[in-house]
C-alpha cells in the first residue's frame, strides 16, 4: 500500500497523445502526471516548480533545444527525453545520445508506457519516501 506523504509529479511536455492519455489515466495515489504545452514551457524561462521530473518529447521540432534549456535551468528536476524517430537522416540512437549530452537524466526510445516511465522518473529523481510506490509499480509491470 502507498505510504509516502505527497505525490510524485511528472510533467509531460509535448508528449504523444497515446502516452498522455495513458499517463493521465494512471490510477495510483502516489503518482500524478501533468501535461504541458511545449511552447508555453519554452517561453517561460523560470525554473519548473512543483514537479519531481520532466519528460520532453524529442520528436518535437525543437525537442533537443527545449530539453537542453530545461536541463540548464537552476534547480531543475531531472529531465527525461523520449524519442521514437530519427531526425535529419541520423539514427534514433544518435538523437538519444545527443539528449544525454545536453543534460538529460535519461534518454529513452519510444513508445514507452506510463508505468515504466514513472519507474524511470522515480529512479532518477532520488526523492525519499517513494519505495512503496516503486514496489507497487514494479508489480504492475510484472503482471
Amino acid at each position: 500500500m502507498y505510504k509516502a506523504t505527497g505525490t510524485f509529479r511528472i510533467l509531460l511536455v509535448g508528449s504523444s497523445p497515446l502516452l498522455e492519455a495513458e499517463a493521465l489515466s494512471l490510477d495510483h495515489p502516489g503518482i500524478a502526471f501533468l501535461a504541458a504545452d511545449p511552447a508555453r514551457i519554452a517561453a517561460s524561462r523560470e525554473t519548473i516548480r512543483d514537479c519531481n521530473a520532466v519528460v520532453v518529447n524529442l520528436d518535437l521540432v525543437n525537442g533537443l533545444d527545449l530539453l537542453a534549456s530545461l536541463c540548464g535551468r537552476p534547480t531543475s528536476p531531472p529531465v527525461i527525453g523520449i524519442g521514437s524517430r530519427s531526425q535529419g537522416g541520423r539514427s534514433l540512437e544518435h538523437l538519444l545520445l545527443l539528449a544525454e549530452l545536453r543534460g538529460a537524466a535519461a534518454a529513452l526510445p519510444g513508445p514507452i508506457d506510463a508505468v515504466e516511465l514513472a519507474l524511470i522518473a522515480l529512479d532518477h529523481a532520488h526523492v525519499p519516501g517513494f519505495g512503496d510506490v516503486t514496489s507497487e509499480l514494479e508489480r504492475r509491470l510484472a503482471c
